[in-house]
């Protein structure tokens, strides 16, 4: 089975974080590769607190600018 996965990087958005994993994955990404910019807003938590969590894989991601280097990491190690 093929699965839809989306790659994002995020810091300090942890009010939105779950209705954000939600809405995508109603329009049908089915896993969630997240890098964690050293956001301190507790995003993290919220995210593995919730059900959506089976979904979704959070990589710690303090390198800045990291928004490139994440993606790059994405392909190499994640994108299969």
């Amino acid at each position: 089975m093929e699965r839809l996965a989306i790659c994002a990087i995020f810091k300090n958005e942890a009010p939105y974080l779950l209705e954000w994993i939600d809405y995508h994955r109603m329009v049908g990404f089915d896993h969630f590769v997240l890098y964690d910019n050293a956001s301190t807003d507790d995003g993290v938590a919220r995210i593995q607190a919730s059900p959506l969590s089976r979904n979704v894989e959070i990589i710690p991601w303090p390198p800045r600018p990291g928004q490139l280097i994440a993606y790059r990491d994405f392909i190499q190690n994640h994108a299969r």
